[in-house]
């Protein structure tokens, strides 16, 4: 099944690019035509048939005749006037889109696996200099409070999300740790009824989580180096 997933991704994929590289609209439209087959083959993986068969009968079907007998009827057979004409501006912009698609950020106070895999590792806090939650691998919820003063430049994990939360322009409201996990007790069903001050030094045990089938990979790239 995750065969047929990377054939159908892999073919959507390149039918896309052929959508924006071909110069002749007629082909660029049934490359778009190929994209949506896909797209509906991969709705099936998904146990979503209805919605499988609206993708082709209405988008593939429907939709892209009535483009293609635009195209066909407008057409001035002159295909220089539609191709995409490249210069540098829009090279460099391709370059840095598709470099902003591909960053990992790590947020650690110490190197790690994560270091050497991330592109970026922003300085975090260790857990004495810090107030937060922890959640192990038993879901038992614990909080920790600042025991020691940190280095002036680095920021407690939740700060830093907020601020990248805020150069993109999503809307936060936290502004302490205590916030964060009052919004992640009123919004995830595993902290549904916790409450910051009802944690004790000993812990609370949250929902029972479901199986994390990446959580090895995550252990690995924890160690410390």
């Amino acid at each position: 099944m995750l065969t047929l997933f990377y054939i159908f991704a892999a073919i959507s994929i390149i039918c896309a690019f052929g959508v924006l590289f071909m110069r002749n609209p007629i082909h660029c439209a049934l490359m778009l035509v190929g994209t949506f087959f896909c797209l509906g083959g991969i709705y099936v993986m998904l146990n979503a048939e209805f919605v499988a068969v609206i993708q082709v009968l209405v988008y593939a079907g429907a939709i892209m005749v009535l483009f293609l007998f635009v195209l066909m009827l407008l057409s001035n057979n002159e295909p220089s006037q539609v191709a995409v004409k490249w210069d540098a501006a829009k090279m460099l912009a391709v370059i840095i889109t598709g470099g902003i698609f591909i960053q990992v950020i790590n947020i650690a106070a110490w190197q790690s696996g994560w270091s050497e895999t991330a592109d970026v590792t922003l300085p975090g806090r260790l857990h004495s200099e810090k107030d937060a939650t922890y959640t192990n691998k038993a879901g038992r919820v614990q909080r920790v409070n600042t025991a020691i003063r940190a280095f002036h430049k680095t920021r407690p994990d939740w700060m830093i999300l907020c601020g990248l939360m805020e150069l993109l322009d999503v809307d936060n409201k936290a502004d302490s740790a205590e916030a964060v996990f009052q919004e992640l007790s009123e919004n995830e069903k595993g902290f549904q009824g916790l409450q910051w001050e009802s944690i004790g030094s000993d812990g609370i045990n949250a929902a029972q989580f479901d199986e994390d089938p990446g959580r090895n990979e995550v252990s690995e790239l924890s160690k410390t180096a």
